[in-house]
């Protein structure tokens, strides 16, 4: 049986979150960077631009090359105003995390200025008694 669930109350978490900084160079198309999470009941993700983005920039995420979230316009991976905690507004992520986890920024034009990202990634994972 799991020492975090008895079958009476609810299962403990606790949180985690993670930052990852990318920045796409003036000129060009792609960028890539890689960050190991920790194994999670649920990772979910939010992404903050930095500069000037007025054309479009997607944002995608990758686990073994293999896509687990499309790429899709950074301006939606923005947080949300919905719920009762921060969280609530967070892009849940299709990984459980303990792997290595690539973000990649795909501009289909490239920008006359870099452009700066931050992710954050919000891990909840079950708490050990």
């Amino acid at each position: 049986m799991n020492q975090d669930f008895d079958g009476y109350s609810q299962p403990k978490y606790k949180f985690k979150t993670e930052t990852l900084d990318i920045t796409l160079p003036a000129n060009q198309q792609q960028v890539s960077e890689k960050i190991k999470l920790e194994e999670a009941v649920e990772i979910k993700a939010v992404a903050v631009v930095k500069g000037n983005v007025d054309k479009i920039l997607n944002l995608g995420f990758y686990e073994h090359g293999q896509v687990i979230n499309d790429p899709m316009d950074v301006s939606l991976w923005g947080r949300l105003a919905i719920g009762n905690h921060p969280i609530d507004g967070f892009f849940p992520l299709n990984s459980k995390g303990n792997k290595d986890i690539e973000a990649r920024l795909i501009a289909p034009e490239a920008f006359a200025a870099e452009v700066k990202i931050q992710i954050v990634f919000f891990i909840k994972q079950l708490a050990a008694c």
